[in-house]
């Protein structure tokens, strides 16, 4: 009797030893699934896809996320080999699912998702869509576990199943980051490669941040820019708290004001230069040609000022065979200080992607720009200029600011409500919030105008706050509500006076033609009317180009604003293109 005993004993510690073996191959795959796909294939198909958006290389971020990727998936296989039976079988199709989950979503489930999220907020995903994709996650998840603890594997069929479906999903994994790496071959050109000034055809030369709180002895020009600063932003900004428009002395506040682009891309380089975007033109081409043609730029450079930009690569400008005339467009060393960092980012960006739409409102702040934040270029003490609300204030809070007697013309553009930010003047974490966004971006312009003030500048200047475009409720489709754009004017030759209100038909059309003739300027470039010589009765055609992109395709919308820009009744669709990929150039 005791042998018969100790055999059984024997018999289950040989049955918990084999069953202990058959986990090892599946508990292996499935281990390995999340973070391969968090940590490997996305993010290495994210850099690859979207390379002209980061400045950074691709070595800078990937060797950290392998160690992420390892480190993860031996803490999985430990736990999943130490776990008591059924704790096994929940846990390993749990993992299982998630993994799979994260393959669905990141593939085919994002729809049109921006790399930056940004149409989660304005309207690009419906509540519908959220909720039917959050029933796809629990459906699926919960039903492989389900079908794990219900059913008796003896035969081993779903032991097998989940052997062959880790492979495939781990396969596709690594056929995607094959296929980024045939068809994205610029993506490892060296950082240092494409800033070299040697390298004439394509360098990247970063916008550094000389020059940025130069301050001239006469006729200061300074354009600032508040990413997406909406007319109804500002309105709400100013009943949340009235004191902050308070420094804005001698301004005039034009309530219906249009811009001319929908989105940073290509808004901000049409306001500086003036050139005209059309669906069929590339990017690239589209921001070098701008800069290199005749533009008011130039004129101005012709006309005794130092040019300064402070704006971001890729939707501003490529960097790539920029003018001379531009002050602080420099080529210099390349470092990234924290690669851990950076590949933290890199992460959490693939997680955003990765996720179910219902937990991507989380990561309001991951992005190309963040990502690029790591990455530094150092030209004779200066670096590339980054354009948060944070890094804007630190820098011109560490430099201070210097008297120059050349003229200035200096255009300042923040991120201001793409991601709203905590409130800077306090230490202790705040919701953020448009009002505190606008607040931050206040606080910097806030500076400038504090300076010019103490040195008897103010007067002088011509100052323009405003924004590259307003908010529309979604990027994916034609124009449902009309937009307008904040735009607050002071002109030279005025130094006080309460902020006034005008409901003027204005556009970014005019604000050349209010610069030139503010600085008396006759100027080959005017071709929108002085804003101080609208009146508010006139009744004034405006135009508004709004471009929604698909996969290898753009749709082009202009839009006739004809008397009260805020009337979506006066916004006329007067023209409609489709531009398929083969007729781009």
């Amino acid at each position: 009797m005791e042998e018969n005993l100790k055999l059984n004993k024997k018999r289950s510690f040989g049955e918990v030893m084999r069953g202990r073996k058959a986990r090892i191959l599946p508990t292996i795959l499935v281990s390995i699934i999340i973070p391969f796909i968090l940590c490997i294939s996305v993010p290495f198909e994210i850099y690859c896809n979207n390379s002209s958006e980061f400045v950074f290389g691709i070595l800078d971020f990937l060797p950290f996320c392998l160690v992420f990727c390892v480190g993860i998936a031996s803490a999985l296989i430990i736990l999943l080999l130490l776990l008591p039976n059924t704790a096994y079988k929940i846990c390993l199709y749990l993992f299982f699912g998630l993994g799979f989950m994260f393959f669905l979503q990141g593939t085919y489930l994002n729809g049109n998702l921006s790399l930056a999220g940004d149409n989660m907020s304005s309207g690009g995903v419906s509540k519908v869509s959220i909720y039917i994709n959050l029933g796809v996650w629990v459906l699926l998840i919960a039903g492989f576990i389900a079908l794990a603890l219900s059913i008796k594997d003896k035969k081993g069929f779903i032991r097998l199943g989940t052997i062959v479906l880790s492979v495939i999903v781990l396969a596709t994994q690594v056929m995607s980051i094959t296929f980024s790496c045939i068809n994205n071959k610029d993506a490892f050109v060296s950082p240092e490669m494409r800033n070299s000034s040697d390298n004439a055809v394509n360098n990247e030369v970063p916008l550094t941040t000389k020059n940025l709180t130069n301050i001239s002895t006469s006729k200061n020009i300074f354009y600032f820019v508040i990413d997406r600063f909406d007319e109804t932003y500002a309105e709400s900004a100013y009943i949340s708290d009235s004191s902050i428009y308070d420094k804005l002395e001698g301004f005039t506040w034009f309530k219906d004001n249009i811009s001319i682009y929908g989105h940073t891309f290509p808004a901000v380089c049409n306001m500086l230069t003036g050139a005209e975007h059309k669906g069929n033109l590339y990017r690239e081409p589209y921001l070098e040609d701008a800069y290199n043609n005749d533009n008011p730029l130039k004129e101005l450079s012709e006309n005794g000022y130092d040019i300064n930009l402070y704006t971001t690569m890729y939707y501003s400008y490529t960097g790539k065979n920029m003018p001379s005339y531009i002050s602080n467009l420099e080529a210099g060393e390349y470092s990234v200080d924290n690669s851990f960092g950076l590949s933290f980012r890199m992460v959490e960006l693939s997680l955003f992607r990765c996720v179910p739409l219902i937990a991507k409102w989380a990561f309001k702040d991951i992005n190309s720009s963040t990502c690029n934040s790591y990455a530094t270029f150092t030209s004779d003490g200066e670096i590339n200029y980054q354009s948060s609300n944070s890094s804007a204030y630190n820098l011109v809070d560490i430099k201070g600011f210097q008297k120059t007697d050349k003229k200035q013309f200096t255009f300042i553009h923040v991120d201001g409500t793409h991601k709203p930010e905590s409130d800077l003047s306090s230490k202790k974490y705040t919701i953020p919030s448009v009002e505190n966004a606008l607040k931050n971006s206040f606080r910097i312009i806030n500076k400038y105008i504090d300076e010019l003030k103490l040195s008897g500048m103010y007067k002088d200047a011509t100052v323009i706050i405003t924004g590259d475009h307003g908010y529309s409720k979604n990027d994916l489709t034609k124009l449902t509500t009309a937009v307008q754009t904040a735009l607050f004017v002071k002109p030279a030759g005025v130094e006080s006076g309460v902020l006034k209100q005008s409901t003027a038909q204005t556009s970014h059309a005019d604000i050349w033609a209010t610069i030139h003739s503010s600085i008396g300027l006759e100027s080959r470039f005017n071709v929108g009317k002085n804003v101080f010589d609208i009146s508010e009765t006139e009744l004034r055609t405006r135009y508004y180009i709004w471009q929604t992109y698909q996969s290898g395709s753009m749709d082009e919308f202009i839009y006739k604003i004809t008397g009260n820009g805020s009337e979506f009744n006066n916004w006329h669709e007067e023209v409609v293109t489709h531009y398929n990929k083969d007729v781009m150039q």
